[in-house]
């Protein structure tokens, strides 16, 4: 009868402090937390969405939904409430401009705010260093 092949004792453990090594220094400082606010003309923008595109390949994209006050959180997914360092364009749609892409009616007094930022040209950027991060976008020039 053949014996299963298990691994040396010692090995087992080795494989478990090395990944409980990795797992404690990965994370910590490739994480970034972003929050802000958001406003236009001077009044806080309700129900607009952010995008952060990653300036490089080495992070990925972000996205934030603001609130009733503007404020928002840059999250990576659903489940994920961070983004990593680095710099990101910011595109900025209102809440009619997001319904539309949508393809929904807008709300009711809807927000419009400029094409210039959104898409692949915005003139917004931000750079998020690791930890937490702050910043509040003035936009100006409703539509």
């Amino acid at each position: 009868m053949n014996k299963p092949v298990w691994p040396a004792p010692g090995r087992n453990l080795k494989v478990l402090i090395l990944g409980v090594l990795v797992l404690a220094g990965c994370g910590r400082s490739d994480r970034a937390q972003l929050t802000g606010t958001v406003a236009l003309d001077g009044r806080p923008v309700e129900g607009a969405m952010l995008n952060f595109v990653p300036t490089s390949l080495e992070t990925g994209a972000g996205s934030a939904l603001t609130d009733q006050r503007g404020r928002y959180r840059a999250v990576t997914s659903r489940t994920i409430h961070w983004i990593m360092p680095g710099t990101y364009q910011v595109e900025i749609y209102g809440p009619a401009a997001w319904a539309a892409e949508q393809g929904l009616p807008a709300p009711e007094n809807a927000v419009r705010i400029s094409g210039r930022y959104r898409g692949p040209d915005t003139e917004l950027l931000v750079e998020v260093g690791p930890g937490r991060n702050t910043h509040h976008f003035e936009l100006g020039g409703a539509q």
